[in-house]
């Protein structure tokens, strides 16, 4: 197995606050031969307020798109609003997070104690995540 890289855009709600972030995740093996995700996030608020732009808008609109177009890329007008933000981070794996879907991301995830539960609790779970396809495929590497 050679190394799989997996980006995405994740939003993660904290109380009444969104956060939104471009992950970059990358399945690797040790010297022993286990796998591991390493993985690193970057906070696009800082990004985005620096340019002008209200983070609570674009954070709210991701959000809807979410709700209402599960699986989906973001509109090309809501990609619109991190252009100028991503071209001062540079990072491509960003610009890459921002076409695909979003994901929410929570620290409970399936295990969720909140009567509330945030938008996109409701996938089934046939529809995984990019981590939790690459957490899945470490599983089944690990009892073979």
């Amino acid at each position: 197995m050679g190394s799989k890289n997996v980006t995405q855009l994740s939003l993660m709600k904290d109380g009444e606050k969104l956060n939104l972030y471009a992950c970059y995740n990358v399945t690797t093996r040790d010297a022993a031969g286990n796998r591991h995700v390493l993985g690193m996030g970057i906070n696009l608020e800082p990004a985005l307020e620096s340019t002008g732009k209200t983070f609570k808008d674009i954070t709210d609109a991701v959000e809807e798109h979410v709700a209402s177009h599960p699986e989906k890329p973001l509109t090309d007008e809501i990609q619109r609003e991190f252009k100028p933000a991503l071209g001062l981070l540079n990072m491509g794996f960003a610009n890459d997070a921002v076409r695909l879907p979003p994901e929410i991301i929570c620290t409970w995830s399936r295990f969720c104690p909140r009567t509330k539960k945030c938008i996109g609790a409701h996938k089934s779970d046939t529809i995984k995540s990019p981590v939790e396809k690459l957490r899945d495929n470490i599983v089944e590497d690990a009892s073979e």
